[in-house]
């Protein structure tokens, strides 16, 4: 049985987001890989949580 330690140790980083943020959209503007993918918006309003359908991003709204 995996420990907690050792999950979290395979999950990616999530990036942390606030309300001054929104819209958010992955590759966020300025970033330096923002030409990776096409830009997309997430929502990320109802659930606090969304991962980019392009490269796996995960990003998470704090409070």
């Amino acid at each position: 049985m995996a420990t907690a330690a050792a999950t979290l140790s395979k999950t990616p980083d999530v990036i942390l987001v606030t309300r001054r943020d929104l819209p958010l959209a992955c590759p966020p503007q300025g970033d330096k890989f923002w030409s990776q993918h096409p830009r997309v918006f997430l929502p990320i309003e109802k659930t606090g949580e969304a991962t980019c359908p392009y490269c796996g991003a995960q990003y998470r709204l704090q409070e």
